[in-house]
């Protein structure tokens, strides 16, 4: 159990606990308490002393202090070491940094405007088919031939395997991807709450990084056969940075990950993270916000 206490207007700014879901009581003033789910929907209520809130494992979330006075709430965890992973810190102020090149083209900001001033499960299981209902092809799939669209704003497609076309990975708590890259394009700052994940490079040259709960930023340039591991529930990213394609296989120890896309979660979501929450937690003025939430269609 932890102890949080918010000055007037204060703000626990955007984060997540990579290893514990969350439960909490407002003890004194008045707080705005909201989460992003895996599927970008944003839930939020203003709660008073005595009303409690619950945010499932891995959901990034926030408190905000919205009364005239100090704010007081005991969060609990069913972990000795939740975690923590404060979005601001880990993407701005990592030790090393985040290449540039990855915060730009991941939250489609400038890096002389914006880098230098910046400078969190609902699980839905699926039934079984009956046994005289299985057939040979319930245990193979061939969705990750085709090559993804990666025409869109981040140059990237995932293409996953889900339980739904692929029956025979129900119960087993496994899934794989395709990942598609474009040129300079970017897998953008997402984490899997509810798995860790490995990966081998099959085509062009992926810088990967992640950043672990401690803050620290690990990263390295792979090539063809070259392979990486993620953590479950640490934000992390791939990046194009050779001359051609890239192409690289994630598989996962869940069948339903979970999948929270950084930029798309903070600035996309609905209904949208008040500008309140993003101006104090990230520091930064509306303007931006507003620029991010178009480039991102939202």
């Amino acid at each position: 159990m932890s102890r949080v206490d918010l000055a007037p207007g204060a703000i626990n700014p955007p984060h997540s606990h990579p290893r514990a879901s969350q439960i909490g009581v407002i003890i004194k003033g008045k707080v705005l308490v909201g989460f992003v789910t895996t599927a970008n929907v944003f839930y939020s209520k203003v709660l008073k002393a005595g009303d409690m809130f619950v945010i499932p494992r891995g959901l990034v979330h926030f408190e905000l202090n919205v009364g005239k006075g100090k704010a007081l709430f005991l969060p609990a965890f069913n972990s000795q070491m939740p975690g923590i992973v404060i979005l601001p810190t880990t993407l701005f102020a990592s030790t090393p940094p985040i290449p540039n090149d990855v915060l730009t083209k991941g939250f489609q900001i400038d890096a002389k405007s914006t880098l230098e001033t910046l400078q969190t499960i609902f699980v839905n299981g699926f039934p079984c088919k009956p046994l005289s209902e299985v057939k040979s092809d319930d245990f193979f799939f061939d969705g990750l031939r085709t090559e993804g669209n990666t025409t869109n704003v981040f140059g990237s497609k995932v293409t996953s395997a889900f339980v739904t076309d692929f029956p025979g990975l129900n119960t087993l708590g496994i899934l794989m991807s395709r990942v598609d890259l474009a040129p300079g394009g970017i897998n953008p700052p997402h984490s899997h709450p509810r798995a860790s994940q490995t990966g081998v490079i099959i085509k062009g040259k992926v810088l990967v990084g992640f950043v672990t709960t401690a803050n620290v930023f690990y990263s390295k340039v792979l090539k063809a056969g070259d392979m990486f591991v993620i953590p479950r529930g640490l934000v992390h990213f791939e990046l194009n940075v050779g001359k051609g394609k890239a192409l690289f296989l994630p598989a996962f120890n869940s069948q339903l990950p979970g999948l929270v896309v950084l930029p798309t979660t903070l600035f996309a979501s609905t209904p949208p993270i008040p500008n309140d929450v993003l101006t104090k937690g990230f520091l930064i003025d509306a303007k931006v916000i507003s620029d991010i939430r178009s480039k991102l269609g939202s």
